[in-house]
């Protein structure tokens, strides 16, 4: 099994994300280079051809929508508003840690602390990764 298929989709449509790297991983790719450029995803083409932009949606869009819905909802519901900003500026603006620590009136240090320990909070609770066997109940 491939290393990006560790965050996979199960048979019931649940998105797993089971270790710290797994969460980067979903907050890296979270803006990823497929989304669209502006409000509008449709693009009119003159004609219908085999390249993967027939109906104005580019291949691999839809493939993470699952695991984008699910590392936004952990966002929201795990995390405070301080931490969601220092997310949002390590990840999605990629700004460098003194300019995060000067926006957010925090030390380089203890940007680096809450950083990990909000990427901990997101990553699956245990009675989200546990699997039904046997044992289970014993």
């Amino acid at each position: 099994m491939a290393l990006s298929t560790r965050v996979a989709s199960t048979l019931q449509g649940s998105v797993s994300f089971a270790e710290t790297g797994d969460v980067i991983r979903g907050l890296v790719r979270y803006t990823d280079w497929w989304q669209p450029q502006t409000g509008s995803i449709l693009q009119v083409a003159g004609a219908r051809r085999a390249g993967g932009f027939g109906d104005g949606i580019p291949d691999g869009l839809l493939d993470t929508m699952d695991e984008r819905v699910e590392l936004s909802r952990r966002v929201r519901d795990r995390l405070d508003d301080a931490d969601r900003k220092l997310l949002y500026l390590w990840y999605v603006r990629e700004l460098p840690v003194n300019e995060i620590g000067k926006q957010m009136k925090l030390s380089r240090r203890t940007c680096f602390r809450r950083r990990s320990a909000a990427v901990r909070s997101l990553v699956d609770s245990p009675s989200e990764s546990e699997t039904d066997g046997p044992d289970r109940d014993h």
